[in-house]
């Protein structure tokens, strides 16, 4: 069975939704293996990745609050 940055390898971008954000923020523990793993691809351009606005908008209101 291939892990999932194997399984994204030839994908040129990925969409990444609300959810993986917060998990990565508020340190899931039931996530924060692939999380932490999807983000550092991302940090070092193994991933391509986009986002909407809905996204920022969800992430930012509880720091905003």
């Amino acid at each position: 069975m291939p892990t999932l940055f194997q399984a994204l390898k030839n994908e040129q971008t990925i969409f990444i939704d609300t959810a993986l954000f917060i998990y990565y923020f508020e340190q899931s523990e039931k996530f924060s293996q692939i999380t932490t793993e999807l983000f550092s691809a991302l940090d070092d351009n193994s991933i391509n990745a986009v986002t909407s606005a809905i996204t920022l908008t969800e992430i930012l209101i509880k720091p905003y609050q």
